[in-house]
């Protein structure tokens, strides 16, 4: 029967593993939090920002657009604001879509040592959002404006349109800064806990054993 001493020591070491592991649940809430504040922010800023970008296009290549007239300007206006709308949308509800990134470790969690932890940074969020967004979604916007007239830059061998870009046409990761590094900042703290909750296992894994192998 393992000692009364290795009995507390398994009884203590399972209680730090059930605060590690709700601490963890706490953080993955706040990085979802994070998530959706991001996505909310750049949904309800797309529309407009779409609307901005499409203008300074139509200024770029004014021969396109006195071309199209009053009339054409406003339909293609609202089929580019239909399709921004619709895409706003999409991306409200895309966090578990994304492929977020999490902060790089070295070293293996054990009972003796947490890894250490590279911090998420806003440009690797970035490169989550550019692989989420560009291809099909950038290019639904894209084939509005070529339908009308506008260049989109797709005289290439790959005929991929090069006008509308993530970060230009969609976000901005330096409008948006504040959401950027909040998010950053939670998936950082969200990986510690969760090498916090591996070092508390390893800890608890570790106790049960020595119990186990008492002699009686």
């Amino acid at each position: 029967m393992p000692s009364p001493s290795l009995i507390a020591m398994s009884e203590e070491t399972a209680r730090r593993l059930r605060e590690a592991r709700a601490r963890a649940s706490q953080a993955s809430g706040e990085a979802d939090n994070r998530k959706r504040e991001l996505l909310d922010t750049i949904a309800r800023d797309l529309p407009a920002r779409v609307e901005s970008r499409a203008k300074s296009t139509a200024q770029a290549q004014p021969e396109v657009t006195k071309a199209l007239g009053k009339d054409g300007i406003k339909k293609f206006r609202s089929e580019l604001l239909d399709q921004a709308t619709e895409l706003a949308t999409e991306i409200r509800a895309a966090a578990d879509q994304i492929k977020w990134p999490m902060p790089l470790t070295t070293g293996t969690s054990n009972a003796w040592v947490m890894p250490a932890i590279s911090p998420v940074k806003s440009r690797e969020i970035h490169s989550a959002l550019f692989e989420f967004l560009h291809g099909r979604r950038c290019d639904t916007l894209a084939a509005i404006l070529k339908r009308h007239g506008f260049n989109i830059e797709d005289d290439n061998a790959q005929r991929s349109q090069g006008l509308i870009l993530p970060q230009t046409w969609l976000y901005s990761e330096r409008e948006q800064v504040r959401e950027f590094e909040a998010l950053a900042e939670a998936l950082t703290a969200l990986a510690k806990e969760r090498e916090a909750v591996k070092e508390a296992q390893a800890v608890h894994d570790r106790e049960v054993v020595d119990s186990l192998w008492e002699d009686d």
